[in-house]
């Protein structure tokens, strides 16, 4: 694997929200000033607000001309211009004490590196300062990220953070000379270095403490420790670095930031992961195992056969938040999860049994032998805001499930019962054997907006959903119909192959289609999960055993061989364009499970792999460990490089059959294992628990693992 070299600092630690025992920058207080008793919820708040990434504005004229980026933390505001960085600190309101000011330059550097927001942020910021419009700025995009490419020499400078501190680091090519980096400050009255390592700058009224650097090459035994520290030349700081290997190219690795089994003694699968607002992971699945590890819910013991588990872990992995059954006495079986803003999480699948719990629900009961459910949980976990059977006298599963931003549910799935129920239909009957559906609920769970069959003469199966902030509704799967509902504009109106995968995406009714289309070659293809971002492009993967699955832009552009390859796609908003799509396996049995997109739309495949050659990029596990591993693949946003591939798995089989990202682009990936030697790090589970367990794994690249939440937030 290909290595780094980085040279990280923990900078400016300003004046926190929740204790004084975080202040690094000491202000003076005047005598007798009341100290703030928080409670435990707004403490709990205040340490949440903290720990959101920083937000790094362009400047497009809310700022004076030369600065680039600016951030706000607690305590002081930074402006990062092109040859310096300045904090501007709080003085805490105290009109008769000037605002320090800490000017950080980088001495003997390119004055006019390219300077590049990254991983953008939800949200906008807008300005309406004054009564001229023109001096209006609004629809900001801000960043997680900054970073100076070429800043010195072979060496970039990467600024990152939370509200609380922002960090940064220079990232070395092979050839370049960390001696190169010099930075002088202006503004402190003294500057030392201490004890501990730390930077100390004197400032009026307190202390600026800079961390100890910390110097390390990733590598394929993990992080490699480089010794070094800071040196004072003058009035000027650099780096002492020990040896290390130069040889190697600048990369963006990915790190486990946690690895954890999830399980029992018994059988235990994750089937789907969703990634909360703040970071916690919800998974769900299935387990046989009647010591399951359950937290702070309702019901402790197992209901069935089988039953639903859904468990929220904390952002550090280390513990759970709530994890509970939910089952009755037969075989309950969770395909899919999607959270609301509000942290309520919505799970979909298929029960047979007499008991399923119910609440508020559409239907009470049981109807045909085996129903899909749809059951919302509270944000605490600990109650049924509602739950419901969703079928007919056939058979029914539901395979996914979405929430549109009103808290309106749907579910996608299959069903075999001519009197499946329909609301305002696009498609009023059973085609086939075998149908999708696709039903959208009311907000109370108690009755449906819509619902209608999709497909053809032959057999149809729905396999994942996505819903646009409009409520327009995407669903995918396979056919072997050549008479599937498609549009004629689409990119593909007629069928290639026995079996194609389908993307079909609904008006806002739910009662016609904007685009339908077929997506494959001559083989078999089925597409099992969807993403789509704003503009609504649409996402895919799967898998195809043909040889001509169309291609764009790939980043593989032939069949891979074996029994399967793993594919990704992009479709357009329209429908009536492949911008990209990609093989993605090697020799053996390759499929995609699930994909998912970052804010910067980079591309996150996971699921199971047989194959020894499955194509890798600078990855954490390098080589097939087992019969069958799972993999998890970045590509970038056109899909037409991998930017890191890896293999995740022990000796037993592997796979992965769910991921999400975070707001700083993290991936969160779910399976189910049979090792007991998969690798751990962190864990909530350190232990195999028996038969096959689930696993949670979260990754994130090298650059981006000091912001990491961790227990509450780092």
């Amino acid at each position: 694997m290909c290595t780094l070299l980085s040279i990280r600092s923990a900078a400016l630690l300003g004046a926190a929200l929740v204790s004084p025992s975080l202040l690094a920058v000491s202000m003076s207080v005047p005598a007798g000033a009341a100290e703030t008793d928080l409670t435990a919820a707004e403490s709990k708040l205040a340490a949440d607000y903290a720990a959101l990434p920083m937000r790094f504005e362009p400047n497009v004229g809310q700022s004076a001309a030369p600065v680039q980026f600016l951030a706000r933390a607690g305590g002081y505001t930074l402006f990062l211009t092109a040859d310096e960085a300045v904090m501007v600190f709080a003085t805490g309101g105290i009109s008769d004490v000037a605002a320090p000011v800490v000017r950080m330059r980088y001495s003997g550097a390119n004055t006019q590196p390219r300077i590049l927001g990254t991983a953008p942020l939800p949200g906008i910021s807008n300005y309406f300062i004054g009564n001229q419009p023109a001096d209006w700025h609004t629809d900001i995009v801000s960043y997680a990220q900054v970073r100076y490419q070429e800043l010195y020499p072979n060496i970039d400078l990467v600024y990152y953070g939370n509200q609380r501190q922002v960090e940064y680091d220079f990232v070395l090519k092979p050839g370049a000379d960390p001696a190169s980096i010099r930075l002088k400050f202006d503004g402190p009255e003294r500057m030392t270095i201490n004890a501990a390592g730390e930077l100390v700058l004197k400032i009026a009224g307190g202390e600026l403490h800079q961390a100890p650097a910390v110097i390390y090459q990733n590598s394929a035994d993990g992080r490699v420790p480089v010794a070094g520290n800071y040196v004072l030349h003058g009035d000027e700081v650099g780096f002492a670095v020990g040896k290390y290997d130069r040889t190697r190219a600048l990369i963006i690795d990915p790190v486990i930031v946690y690895s954890t089994y999830l399980g029992g003694s018994n059988f235990d699968q994750a089937n789907a992961i969703a990634v909360g607002p703040t970071g916690d992971a919800y998974i769900t699945g299935v387990t046989a195992s009647a010591n399951f590890p359950i937290q702070g819910a309702p019901p402790t013991t197992l209901g069935g056969n089988q039953d639903v588990f859904v468990t929220k872990m904390s952002l550090a992995g280390s513990t759970l938040t709530y994890s509970t059954y939910i089952g009755g006495v037969g075989n309950d079986v969770a395909n899919d999860i999607a959270v609301s803003g509000a942290g309520t999480a919505y799970i979909t699948g298929s029960t047979n049994s007499i008991n399923y719990p119910v609440v508020t629900p559409t239907i009470a009961a049981q109807v045909g032998g085996t129903d899909a459910f749809l059951t919302k949980l509270t944000a605490a976990g600990n109650a049924l805001v509602y739950s419901t059977y969703w079928g007919s006298t056939g058979f029914e599963e539901g395979t996914g499930v979405t929430v549109d931003p009103a808290d309106n549910a749907y579910i996608s799935g299959n069903t075999s019962a001519p009197d499946f129920p329909t609301q305002t239909p696009f498609q009023a009957a059973l085609a086939g054997g075998m149908d999708a559906f696709m039903t959208k609920f009311s907000v109370a769970g108690n009755s449906i907006v819509y619902s209608t069959f999709l497909g053809g003469a032959g057999d149809d199966r729905a396999e994942g959903m996505a819903v646009a902030d409009d409520a327009a509704v995407f669903v995918i799967g396979s056919t072997t119909s050549s008479n599937f509902p498609t549009t004629a504009a689409s990119i593909q109106p007629a069928k290639s192959g026995g079996r194609d995968a389908f993307l079909t995406h609904f008006n806002l009714a739910g009662n016609a289609l904007l685009y339908s289309t077929y997506l494959g070659g001559s083989g078999d293809d089925e597409a099992f999960d969807i993403a789509i971002d704003a503009p609504m492009n649409a996402y895919l993967t799967g898998r195809t055993s043909s040889t001509n699955f169309p291609t764009a832009t790939p980043t593989q552009l032939t069949y891979g061989g074996g029994l399967h390859d793993a594919f990704a796609a992009k479709i357009s908003p329209s429908g009536d364009a492949l911008i990209q799509s990609t093989y993605l396996g090697g020799s053996g049995d390759d499929q995609g499970r699930a994909i998912a997109i970052d804010g910067a739309r980079n591309i996150f495949v996971t699921g199971g792999t047989t194959s020894a050659n499955f194509p890798t990029r600078e990855a954490f596990q390098t080589s097939l460990n087992g019969p069958s591993d799972a993999f998890v693949s970045k590509l970038n946003p056109t899909g037409s490089a991998l930017i890191w591939s890896t293999y995740l798995g022990g000796s037993s089989a592997d796979e992965g059959r769910a991921i999400g990202t975070d707001l700083v682009g993290s991936a969160y990936v779910a399976g189910y294992t049979e090792s007991t030697n998969f690798a751990i790090t962190t864990p909530f589970q350190a232990a195999f628990g028996g038969v096959r367990d689930a696993f949670v794994t979260k990754l994130a690249d090298a650059g981006a693992t000091d912001f990491i939440f961790a227990d509450g937030f780092e």
